[in-house]
This record gives C-alpha cells, structure tokens and sequence, in this order.
C-alpha cells in the first residue's frame, strides 16, 4: 500500500514538472508577445540610446549660454641671460672710483608661477549658440522619431510572424484532415479491391495522393518551425522554444477612408516626421555656420597670483576683458562652408518631400490590398461551400457507384487546397490591416485609427 502511494506521489510530480514546462494552456496573445518584444528587441534599445544621447547634446548646448567658470596654472620660464650695467664710480667715486671702470655683470634668469580663477561669458556670437540649441532640439526631436520608426517596424514584424504562425497552423490542420481522409480512402478501397469491387489502379492513385499529402504537410510543417523560429527570435526567445498562440477573432472592417489615410500618415509617420525634422536641424546648421561672418564679442573676468623671480614682480592682478573678433578675410573659407551647409538643406528638403511621396504610395497600396483581401474572403467563403457540396455528392455518387474513386479524390483535394485558400485569405486579411497602420504610422493598439487626431499645419511641409 506504501509503495501504491510512493508511485502515485512520483507520478504527480512528474505530471506537475511537465505541466509547468509546457505553454499555457490559453496561449500568447498578440498584445503580450508586442509587449514582450519592445522589452528584448535590441532594436529598440539602440534607438532608446540615441534618443538619450540627442537629449545630452541638447543639454550640453543649452549649457553654452552660461557663464563659465575656469581654473588655470601656468609656469613661464626666460632662459635669456641680460647683462646688467654697473658704471665707473657708481659705487664710491673717491679717494678711488668703484668700480674703476664700467662693469657688467649677468642678470639673472626669470621664472614665474601663475594660477588663479577667471569667469568667462560669451555676449555675442552671431546667434551660434541659440541657433546651435535650436538644432540640438531637432536632432532630438529626429532620435525621438526614429525610435517610433524603430517601435513602429517591431510591432509590425511581431503581428507578421504571429499572423504567419497561425497561418502555418491552420494549413497544417487541412492537411492533417485530408491525410485522415485518404488513408481512410485507401483502406476503403484496398477492402473492395480484395473483395473484387475495384481496380488495383484506384488503390495505387490513393495511395499516391496520401504520400503527396503527407509530403505537403511535411514541407508546411518545416516551414511552421522556422516561422517559429522567426517569432522567437523577435521576441528575444531560444529559437527552437515552445510557442503557443492564442487564436485571433476574425478581422473587423476598416472604415477609414483614403485621403483620412494620407492625412493621418502626414503626421503619424516616423519617417515623414523624422525628415521634417531632419530639414529643420539642416537649417539651423546653416544659420550656425552663418554666425562666423558677425563678431564674436566675449567676456572675460580673471584674477591671478603670481610667485618667482625676480622678487619684485606684482603677487596678484585683477583682470576684466572685453574681446571682438571678426573675421574679415580667409579665402572664401565661411562662404564655402555656407554653401556646403544650404545643399545639406536642399538635400533634407528633396529626401521629406521625396518620403512623403513615398508614404502615399505604401498608403495607397496598402489600403488596395485591404479592399482585396476582404473581397477574397467572402469568394473563398461561396467557393468552401460549393467544394463541400461537391465532396458530399460527390461521396455519394462514389458509394452508389455512379462516381469514380478519382473523382471523389479530385474533389477532396478542390475542397483541401479551398480552405487553405481560405486560411490565408483570413490571415492575409488581418496582415492588410497591420499593413494599413503601419503605412499610417500608427502601430499601437492604444491610438485606434478610429481615434486619431487629424493632422496640424506645423506637422507637415508644403510643396514649393
């Protein structure tokens, strides 16, 4: 009886070992594995790093417009060995002059020590530094965008791969059902064939299309694991681990109209959004580039000590300095550098102009692909029920011996290769909606395309 128990007691733990190891049993929900690999995705974390880098320039440079406070030291040293003059008599003139004549006598060298703090505060630059500032804002205002992009793609890819694996498992799930049914066929007519009701032709065409289904489901299987492979990689998972999937609700009908689509792409679209800010940080760099033809007035307040030889030197000195330089004359330099700066300008204006025309047409297709799709699940859905129709007339003409084995096959394989049409056409339908929003730029379940803000003027940048 004790050792009934112990078994019993193993056997449960080995059942709870497994039941923890396996997926649960309600599966990974598309939001869930979204959320998991925004945590993991490296991708993102670059992009998080550029944006924490963009947001220290743009301190950096607000830091410029304070006064600065420095501490300096330095040591002087004249090796240049001057003779000092002692004339004839200098000393005493009598009864005996001193010296008797004039003598020089080498002076000694000078070494001097100085240190002390000074306050340094720029008053006028040509506007380098407000217009350097204004550019730091822009660079973070791209980083904060190619972030979006980079959230933006994850999310899409992570919907792309969850769509593609249960696609996978739908075909895969066909096939297991007509495998079942053409073994079950075969057999049939391997019993009236040895009961002399049918050709050995028609055990042969069974047994072929069993093995040619069999290899299909062997090939869709393949592909199911390197989708989940896929999967796992993105969601920062081994490649080979376990995935289960929640099922998706059928797709809910878009509503949204296409010039809705093109204005909401004009202010959701990272890229878009990304080179608007790209042109913005270009002309301010110009306008810095531009400050070198203006003065450059700075302000400097400096006290420093001072120790060494000779002993008489002043110990310590008050300094307050008001400084302008202009550049009036190097060849052409700053002009150059205007110019290089005002096509770098150019060439961001071309490249927002260039992506909006780009985002219109990844919308426009897009929003094509959507009517299609939606059209191809209610064909698909007719065709299915006239392929069932044919199955089962088909089935009953085969056992009132009016239909062939072939044509009951042939009708089977219509009926297969109909749903697995049809399991991607729902799946497809649900990859044109990822495609749709991320043409958009809205890839967060959060923000419904629904409830989209419409577009601001200071978003977009009109055509010259």
């Amino acid at each position: 009886m004790n050792k009934l128990f112990l078994v019993l007691g193993l056997a449960a733990m080995v059942c709870g070992a497994l039941l923890a190891d396996s997926p649960s049993a309600s599966g990974l929900t598309l939001q869930e594995a979204r959320e998991e690999a925004l945590q993991t995705y490296w991708g993102v974390k670059i992009a998080q790093e550029e944006v924490t880098a963009a947001v220290a320039e743009r301190k950096s440079r607000f830091a410029d417009f304070f006064p600065q406070l420095v501490f300096g030291t330095n040591y002087s040293h004249y090796n240049d060995e001057t003779d000092f003059l002692i004339a004839k008599g200098a000393v005493a003139k009598t009864p005996i002059p001193f010296p008797t004549k004039d003598t020089f006598l080498p002076w000694l060298n000078q070494n001097t020590y100085q240190y002390g703090p000074s306050l340094q505060q720029p008053l006028f630059l040509g506007g380098r530094l407000y217009f350097g500032y204004r550019q730091a804002q822009s660079q973070e205002e791209q980083a904060g965008w190619d972030k979006k992009k980079a959230v933006n793609d994850l999310l899409f890819e992570v919907e792309q791969a969850y769509l593609n694996t249960l696609q996978l498992q739908g075909e895969a799930a066909v096939m297991e059902e007509s495998l079942k049914f053409y073994k079950q066929h075969r057999e049939d007519l391997e019993q009236k064939f040895k009961a002399g009701r049918v050709a050995i032709v028609d055990v042969l065409k069974a047994e072929a299309e069993e093995a040619k289904t069999e290899e299909e489901l062997l090939s869709v299987n393949s592909d199911l694991k390197v989708a989940e492979g896929q999967f796992n990689l993105l969601l920062g998972r081994k490649v080979n681990a376990v995935v289960s999937l929640e099922p998706l609700p059928d797709p809910t009908p878009v509503t949204i109209d296409l010039d809705t689509a093109w204005n909401l792409a004009k202010s959701y679209r990272p890229d878009v959004q990304e080179a608007i800010a790209g042109l913005r940080a270009a002309g301010f760099s110009k306008q810095v580039v531009e400050s070198s033809y203006f003065p450059q007035v700075n302000f400097t307040a400096k006290w420093y000590g001072q120790e060494g030889s000779p002993s008489n030197i002043e110990k310590e000195r008050w300094q307050l300095l008001l400084t302008a330089d202009w550049n009036l004359w190097e060849w052409g330099s700053t002009s150059q550098q205007v110019e290089k700066a005002a096509a770098q300008q150019r060439g961001a204006q071309d490249q927002a102009f260039l992506l909006a025309d780009q985002a219109n047409l990844d919308v426009y297709q897009a929003w094509l692909q959507l009517q299609a799709a939606d059209v191809r699940i209610e064909v698909l859905g007719k065709k299915k029920t006239h392929a069932k129709e044919v199955v089962r007339v088909t089935d009953l003409g085969f056992k009132a011996g009016v239909t062939t084995s072939s044509d009951l096959m042939a009708a089977e394989n219509m009926l297969s290769q109909v749903e697995i049409d049809e399991v991607k056409a729902r799946f497809g339908a649900r990859l044109a909606r990822a495609a749709f929003h991320h043409a958009i730029g809205i890839m967060d379940e959060k923000l419904a395309v629904s409830n989209a803000a419409p577009p601001t003027e200071s978003s977009t940048t009109p055509r010259p």
